[in-house]
């Protein structure tokens, strides 16, 4: 119980941290701002139930807005929460035009909620900016 509370918290943190940065999607969808990249995934994604000492993997696609290119400064799993979610691979390089994606392991050692956010820092017309996912699941 009290570590579905301490998870719940996490995310809500995270979700926070995330409107404040701009995260999920762009103005090609309806309702999003003016946002030059995002995850196609949204704010947040969950890898679910997964059982203790194995592996799940997500693709986590990033796409820019039409006819904009972005120098990719890094991607990294944030160590603001456990370290059970691990970039595994990505085509992304050091330009990302259109879209590109970063894999992500989630590997639970054992039962509880995990999370913790992937972060993108780019630069866009010579200003340093983020975007971040929040990354959830629950090991079984």
């Amino acid at each position: 119980m009290f570590e579905r509370l301490k998870q719940s918290a996490l995310v809500v943190m995270l979700v926070g941290i995330c409107a404040a940065l701009g995260c999920g999607d762009n103005a090609d969808n309806p309702g999003q701002g003016d946002r030059v990249v995002w995850f196609v995934d949204g704010d947040s994604y969950s890898y679910g139930e997964v059982a203790g000492n194995s592996t799940s993997s997500h693709g986590f696609e990033i796409r820019t807005a039409q006819g904009v290119s972005v120098e990719n400064e890094g991607i990294s799993v944030s160590s603001s929460g456990p370290g059970y979610f691990e970039i595994v691979d990505t085509d992304c390089g050091a330009v990302i035009s259109d879209r590109c994606t970063v894999n992500v392991e989630f590997a639970p050692p054992q039962q509880g909620g995990y999370s913790n956010s992937l972060l993108l820092e780019y630069v866009h017309n010579g200003q340093s900016e983020k975007v971040l996912i929040v990354m959830t699941g629950e090991g079984t």
